[in-house]
């Protein structure tokens, strides 16, 4: 199958959380007589609670995400849960605000190492590129930070049309921005649920990003590899 389109999803596909040091940077701000050495091992702790946390309610955010303040609550519930668990002495009981509002606004983001890499090759070989992704109103600021908004063509957010996957509509205004008939787009996610039955409900063909965690294809996917790099390279290979 050739397409003229390959449009992506952001979190868990493009953008992966960061590493313990951003957690540390956070939390010596709130730390009361904490030395560095602790500091950096709580961020490291503080990380993995909360990729855990999250993991644990993956399921509660599935077609979330058409309103902003949706994305908002659901990570204020998933915090309040992972300082409930975190409990280290010396820092302000005041963290659950701005632990939130950090989340929110991308300060725990990071890049997967071959985001761009891929990007870039996919554009030099003559596809379009666009994302559309479930997220609150700051993804525009986010693609922008990471120069994502000058390699993609559109991206259609979800708290911005008032519609979040997996329902099929989101897909279908994607298919609108990119001017193109659904056999035409291939969509590339890392949640079956999301993704993959959302995508398929509007006749895009599905590449889960698996991150080595899945040995099969699940239904409904098209496909799947275990980074962007092989689905990079699956597609150039075919293309010729």
């Amino acid at each position: 199958m050739t397409y003229k389109y390959i449009i992506f999803d952001v979190g868990g596909t493009l953008l992966r959380w960061g590493d313990a040091p951003l957690f540390a940077r956070f939390l010596s701000d709130y730390a009361k007589s904490v030395s560095d050495a602790q500091i950096a091992a709580d961020g490291a702790a503080l990380r993995r609670l909360m990729i855990e946390a999250f993991a644990q309610n993956r399921q509660a955010a599935v077609g979330m995400g058409a309103t902003g303040e949706s994305v908002v609550s659901f990570w204020r519930r998933t915090l309040r849960e992972t300082l409930a668990l975190w409990q280290r002495p010396g820092y302000s009981d005041e963290m659950l605000k701005p632990l939130t509002h950090a989340v929110v606004h991308g300060a725990f983001d990071a890049l997967f190492e071959d985001a761009l890499p891929t990007l870039q090759r996919l554009r030099a070989a003559g596809y379009r590129l666009g994302i559309i992704s479930n997220w609150n109103e700051n993804l525009p600021h986010e693609l922008a930070r990471w120069g994502l908004d000058r390699i993609c063509d559109f991206a259609v957010i979800s708290s911005l049309v008032g519609v979040a996957k997996p329902s099929p509509e989101i897909f279908r205004l994607g298919l609108e921005r990119a001017g193109c008939q659904p056999h035409e787009a291939l969509y590339v996610g890392d949640n079956v649920l999301d993704d993959c039955h959302g995508a398929r409900g509007a006749g895009l063909d599905v590449a889960l990003i698996n991150h080595g965690e899945v040995e099969v294809t699940p239904s409904p996917c098209t496909m799947s590899y275990p980074n962007l790099t092989a689905l990079a390279n699956a597609l150039l290979e075919e293309q010729g």
